[in-house]
């Protein structure tokens, strides 16, 4: 080969290198056109621009959790109605027969009469209406005296007892007497205490039944009811009792004029407050059957009255509450003594919803609560007269 040639070959080799380098480091491409002459070929050349490293693209965020929608069951498709008009709230019917009142549940409740303590459950509702009133319970005793009433009493102790509530109930009153019948005869028993003494009041005037009054004022002890002066007045006739602790006797205008003492002696009115203090002081134990002992002074001495439980009753009373009662009977063991029923009501703190004697010459006096009125004791530095309601 001549040395011309390979000059050529070399240049045009090196021309070639040169051309591709410009192209590869990024300027503007070229094209070559079909150039005319002899060559047949078109060689087209174009910059390629190195693409970027791709950028990491962050993970995307879990997405928060949604509540699922409410499901309903699927339904053939129709246009959505409008809605309805809300019914106008119909009147409640009118009841057949009221349902018994359901007992509440027991709830214990401050005792001014236990022995030792005892926790004993007690009714927290007190169907009495508010205590708007003050009352004044009246004092027969002095300090030393009550001392005494409280040693004589201790040493006989008796079942425990919880006193109710100051309260004074009305009553209307049907009975009969010597034969002829009466009903709708007005009755008010106020059962006032202050945790040391009690006022115990009874009145009722009838021109048909005759009119009769009673007062019981005496000592609380931890046994109940520790009577000290008593007053029984029917129409003119006017009886009075003293109990004497220090010498153990009673003294009042009965035959004889003077009966050996016993503690806890209750007359026929303050027996029922004892009955319902004792009643409420084993509310779980008065089952059918159970007996309650209290003695009682009578015309001629004093003598062990005996209460059997006979059972449950529900009776319509305090202006047509039902009441849950427990009925007790003391049945006269013969014709000398009158025969006495209670109905005690828990929500009364067991006082008596119904009262019904039987005097020994078949006369009676059924008693049924109308009305119930919690009662305050007046405050001693604002003492009133006996036995008066002073609005609060």
């Amino acid at each position: 080969m001549k040395q011309s040639e390979q000059r050529s070959l070399i240049l045009t080799a090196l021309a070639v290198t040169v051309v591709h380098l410009v192209l590869l480091l990024g300027w503007p491409h070229w094209k070559f056109a079909k150039p005319v002459g002899k060559m047949s070929m078109v060689i087209a050349t174009r910059s390629i621009t190195p693409m970027a490293a791709p950028v990491p693209t962050p993970a995307p965020e879990p997405p928060a959790p949604v509540e699922p929608a409410p499901t309903f069951e699927a339904k053939d498709a129709a246009p959505t109605p409008r809605p309805a008009p809300r019914p106008r709230p119909k009147a409640a019917p009118k009841p057949v027969a009221p349902s018994p009142e359901a007992p509440s549940a027991p709830m214990a409740r401050e005792a001014q009469s236990l022995r030792d303590g005892s926790d004993i459950e007690a009714p927290p509702d007190f169907i009495a209406g508010p205590a708007n009133y003050w009352v004044n319970v009246e004092q027969v005793t002095s300090r030393l005296e009550d001392v005494m009433v409280n040693s004589v009493m201790a040493d006989h102790p008796g079942p425990a007892v919880l006193l109710p509530r100051s309260v004074e109930i009305r009553y209307v009153t049907a009975g009969t007497r010597q034969g002829v019948a009466y009903s709708g005869v007005p009755a008010t028993l106020r059962w006032s205490q202050n945790n040391t003494h009690y006022d115990l009041r009874w009145e009722f005037f009838s021109t048909a039944a005759g009119d009769h009054r009673r007062f019981n004022r005496g000592v609380l002890t931890p046994q109940g009811l520790a009577p000290v002066a008593l007053m029984n007045i029917v129409g003119q006739q006017r009886e009075e009792w003293r109990f004497d602790y220090a010498n153990k006797r009673v003294i009042g205008p009965i035959d004889p004029p003077t009966v050996e003492f016993k503690p806890g002696t209750q007359d026929g009115f303050s027996l029922a407050i004892q009955l319902a203090a004792m009643a409420a002081a084993q509310p779980k134990e008065l089952t059918l059957g159970t007996q309650l002992r209290v003695p009682m002074l009578e015309a001629g001495g004093i003598q062990d009255v005996t209460f059997i439980v006979t059972g449950e009753e529900t009776l319509s009373a305090l202006e047509s509450k039902w009441l849950k009662t427990v009925h007790l009977v003391h049945q006269a063991p013969d014709s000398a003594q009158p025969s006495i029923e209670v109905w005690l009501a828990p929500s009364l703190d067991y006082m008596p919803a119904r009262w019904r004697i039987t005097e020994t010459n078949g006369d009676i006096q059924d008693r049924l609560a109308q009305k119930a009125i919690e009662l305050q004791p007046m405050p001693s530095s604002e003492r009133a007269s006996p036995g008066i309601l002073v609005p609060r």
